[in-house]
């Protein structure tokens, strides 16, 4: 309905005779041209989803149980039978066979050292060092201070406030009075080359100022005002009418579209689907049935007997070399352990 008032509503103001004229061939040129675009869009579109949708189902059903088969029986269990059989019976005889005395050891012999030996030198070592300290340093820090003092009164301090007092300030009052004589006169000549550079600067400011409204007024004429006469008349009519174009035919091309997949699916599901489901509930359910009921008998009269005899014997081996408490055996009749995506598939 939208694209019905747009095609019968009346101009807006302002539309010239040539808007007017090229809008229904425009559209119908585009519509011709944006039609086989939008058949490609959605078919692709469709496409996507479907290899979306069984990418996403092989990733649940076929990848991650591999997955979590094989880390859990290639990862996880040797790796836990490793860490418990060997890794922490080997860590627990080092710590206590091992670490445990040769650190008793080393701390016996450290204490001994340190009570017999450290600690007796240190005492005469600090006895020695405060001795020298009292007897040999600070006397003679005392006579080096005494002669650093003398030495810098007599040589460094009185000769240089005579130097100052006679020689650099009487040198610097007449360097500054030179100075300011010559700092005068280069004020002088300051203010002369700045009247000059006035005078020069505003004849350049009105030069400049008459140009510009020149300039100005040529640009406002002969650019501007046609300019926005013919992007206002002409570019911008016509390009909304050429997005209104666009806009229409893809609208329309839409229903075309829906159209067109509708009459596929229903040729598919009746060419396809309608016949391989027949055949799948001929031939195929009952196949698979019995494939399942074959797969819960071997589970139940094959692999349940051997799991428990395996289990039976690991738990005597246990019990035998390393003392454990043979743990209570599964339950025949107890429910499987299931799997984390066949609660999700159930």
């Amino acid at each position: 309905m939208g694209d019905q008032g747009e095609l019968g509503a009346a101009p807006p103001a302002g539309e010239g005779c040539l808007v007017v004229a090229v809008r229904v061939p425009v559209r119908v040129v585009t519509f011709a041209v944006v039609l086989p675009v939008r058949l490609v869009w959605d078919a692709l579109a469709a496409i996507a989803r479907a290899c979306a949708e069984a990418l996403r189902w092989t990733w649940r059903r076929v990848v991650l149980p591999l997955l979590y088969i094989a880390g859990r029986y290639l990862f996880v269990v040797p790796l836990v039978a490793l860490f418990r059989y060997v890794v922490r019976p080997a860590a627990v005889a080092a710590w206590r066979w091992g670490i445990v005395p040769v650190a008793m050891a080393v701390d016996a012999v450290v204490g001994f050292l340190w009570r017999r030996v450290a600690c007796p030198a240190g005492r005469g070592i600090a006895a020695a060092v405060g001795f020298l300290w009292r007897r040999v340093t600070l006397p003679t820090g005392r006579a080096l201070r005494a002669v650093v003092r003398f030495l810098g009164a007599y040589l460094l301090v009185r000769p240089g406030t005579f130097v100052w007092r006679r020689v650099v300030v009487p040198v610097a009052k007449a360097v500054g009075w030179v100075l300011g004589l010559v700092w005068r006169g280069v004020a002088l000549v300051a203010r002369a080359v700045g009247w000059v550079l006035g005078l020069v600067w505003r004849a350049l400011v009105f030069v400049a100022r008459a140009l510009g409204k020149a300039v100005g007024w040529l640009f406002t004429w002969g650019v501007r005002r046609p300019g926005g006469t013919l992007w206002r008349r002409v570019v911008v009519p016509l390009a909304r009418e050429l997005w209104t174009a666009l806009r229409f035919a893809w609208r329309g091309t839409a229903f075309v579209s829906r159209a067109l997949g509708r009459a596929l699916l229903w040729a598919a599901r009746v060419l396809v689907v309608a016949p391989v489901a027949w055949v799948w509930s001929r031939t195929g359910a009952p196949a698979l049935r019995g494939v399942r009921a074959a797969g819960r008998w071997y589970r139940r009269a094959v692999w349940r007997p051997v799991a428990d005899a395996v289990a039976e014997a690991r738990r005597t081996v246990r019990h035998v070399l390393f003392g454990a408490q043979p743990r209570e055996p599964v339950r025949r009749g107890a429910e499987p352990k299931r799997l984390p995506w066949e609660d999700e598939r159930r």
